[in-house]
């Protein structure tokens, strides 16, 4: 908050976030932007699990004149009831929504008729002028507002909105760098104009901030942090200062058109063994699927950099797919997830094509040939090369890699297991199978229940002496966690 006197404006900016873990970083630059603003400023994070009810109450207390609300595609319909009740609740309250969400097509939120205003675009200078406006009095002659991206020097660092328990307990997000090179077909990036710096002391003082308060879990939300090979290692090297940073935890986003061995991979080695969480977005194999995303680059070449990073570094490394793009057929997707997990990556993501609004790939030439559900996230239910029940078996798999194999609880077992007597793909919709029939779905799983299910899976699926090597890699998984959970109890007694 703000500090400024309890007579002055109270603006609060509120959003929901997907889990608690999420430090949202769009309204901490909103805030940032209205220091020079003569008003106490808020800021009010929730998530899912609250209702709009939770959300509406909570801002409502705080008595603003202003209410400024974040929508994401995960809490659409959460934000836009919420917006609803804050309407018929404070008829006299200022409503301004912002957010991805809302960048294009805004009239499409169902909570659109609630708000006063909307900001289009990188709302911080925005919405600090409209508050402005609104203190002395002059209403904005339109809803819609269009705001202009912000200069290199003027993109907020707001490390100082972020509290101690923030650091202490959830991930902490830093920009240093807006926007993208690519213009991928799907993405909102294709509506931007190239990538822009903060300066690089800025950008250090922000780090040197988060160090010496003790922050260890930071992501960078740079969208393709490696495409200068000289600012990437200026702005690694303030993650690995000569007096250490301990238990350090930093997530970047890495384009492997991008990399460049021999110039990126030293820096990278300079981190210990689980410092850096690299995601490696792919998409794609099918090379004319990259093509018609405007994607470009070499599949092979893609595969390359990421077993490079597994070998050569002590990363995690996050391998990225969207199923459902278009010319690529089901068999495409099972042959690149196939070829993707068998590069060792320790987090296999196999998403599902979504309709951001604005985004080229809906309105463009096949607009046509994709079929979108209308209610949020707007993923594909088919295309003109993959019907519904294609898409269907791919969220299967998505839906059991990520359960079994992302979260690295079965790191002895897999990617072992599928490799082993199937393809991967065949292997984690058998799973699939074999869950459905015995849990009756995919969801609500616990930790013991997954041992339990998969236990059963590879008795019904292995034989003789491999069976009893999956068993044993399985039990192997088992008394690790478990040793792990008791050398923690130990440590914190």
């Amino acid at each position: 908050m703000n500090s400024c006197s309890s007579d002055r404006t109270r603006v609060v900016l509120a959003t929901a976030n997907a889990r608690y873990s999420h430090a949202n970083l769009g309204l901490r630059c909103v805030a940032a932007a209205l220091d020079e603003v003569a008003c106490e400023t808020e800021i009010q994070e929730y998530t899912l699990d609250h209702s709009p009810w939770d959300i509406a109450e909570g801002i409502l207390r705080r008595e603003p004149r202003i209410a400024g609300l974040g929508v994401y595609i995960w809490n659409v319909r959460l934000m836009a009831e919420a917006a609803w009740i804050l309407r018929r609740a404070r008829p006299d309250l200022i409503l301004v929504g912002g957010g991805p969400e809302l960048y294009r097509e805004p009239e499409a939120f169902p909570g659109f008729d609630a708000l006063d205003a909307v900001i289009c675009g990188e709302g911080e200078q925005a919405f600090a002028h409209l508050v402005r406006d609104i203190l002395e009095d002059r209403l904005p002659g339109q809803k819609i507002l269009a705001a202009s991206p912000l200069p290199d020097d003027q993109i907020p660092l707001p490390m100082n909105r972020y509290s101690d328990d923030d650091l202490a307990t959830r991930t902490i997000y830093l920009e240093t760098s807006r926007g993208c090179p690519c213009r991928c077909a799907y993405c909102l990036s294709a509506l931007e104009p190239g990538v822009r710096y903060p300066p690089l002391p800025k950008v250090a003082r922000a780090v040197e901030a988060l160090r010496r308060r003790g922050a260890r879990r930071i992501k960078l939300v740079d969208r393709t942090f490696n495409v200068d090979a000289e600012r990437m290692a200026a702005v690694l090297a303030l993650f690995h200062p000569p007096e250490g940073w301990p238990d350090l935890s930093l997530h970047l986003e890495i384009h492997p058109g991008f990399f460049r061995e021999t110039e990126m991979l030293p820096l990278l080695r300079n981190f210990s063994p689980g410092t850096l969480h690299l995601e490696v977005g792919v998409q794609s194999l099918h090379p004319e699927a990259r093509g018609a995303i405007l994607r470009g680059g070499n599949p092979d070449r893609d595969l390359d950099v990421i077993r490079l990073l597994i070998q050569e570094t002590g990363a995690e490394v996050h391998a990225d797919l969207i199923a459902g793009l278009p010319h690529e057929p089901e068999a495409s997707v099972q042959a690149g997830f196939n070829r993707l997990y068998a590069t060792g990556a320790h987090e296999v993501q196999l998403g599902i094509l979504k309709r951001l609004r604005g985004a080229p790939i809906a309105s463009g030439e096949y607009a046509g040939d994709l079929v979108f559900n209308p209610s949020p996230p707007y993923e594909v239910i088919r295309t003109a090369w993959m019907p519904w029940d294609a898409l269907a078996r791919t969220r299967q798999v998505a839906r059991m890699t990520d359960l079994f194999h992302n979260h690295g609880r079965f790191r002895n077992l897999l990617p072992w297991a599928p490799v082993t007597i199937s393809t991967p793909w065949e292997w984690f919709l058998g799973l699939a199978g074999y869950v459905r029939a015995r849990h009756g779905a995919l969801h609500g799983i616990s930790l013991p229940a997954q041992e339990r299910l998969l236990r059963g899976y590879l008795t019904q699926n292995f034989d003789g002496a491999a069976r009893a090597e999956a068993l044993e890699r399985l039990d192997a998984d088992t008394r690790e966690r478990t040793g792990s959970r008791r050398a923690q109890t130990r440590t914190q007694e």
